[in-house]
C-alpha cells in the first residue's frame, strides 16, 4: 500500500493485513527517511503492543 492508501484506511477505520494477521492502524506519518505506519494487532482477548511498519508491507486483504 502507499502512505495515501494507509491514511485513507485509517480515516475509514478500515483494518489492514500483514502476513495474514489483521491489524488496526493507530498512526501513520510521511517522512523523507521513509513512510511509517504504526499498527496494532486486532485480538479479542490478548493485548498486543503497537508496531511500526512500512506501508508497502500492508494490504487490505489477506
Amino acid at each position: 500500500m502507499t502512505i495515501e492508501e494507509v491514511i485513507k484506511a485509517m480515516q475509514a477505520k478500515q483494518s489492514v493485513y500483514y502476513m495474514g494477521d489483521c491489524y488496526d492502524i493507530v498512526y501513520c506519518k510521511e517522512s523523507t527517511n521513509g513512510d511509517v505506519a504504526i499498527v496494532q494487532r486486532r485480538s479479542l482477548n490478548n493485548r498486543y503492543d503497537p508496531i511500526e511498519i512500512e506501508p508497502r508491507y500492508l494490504s487490505l486483504e489477506k
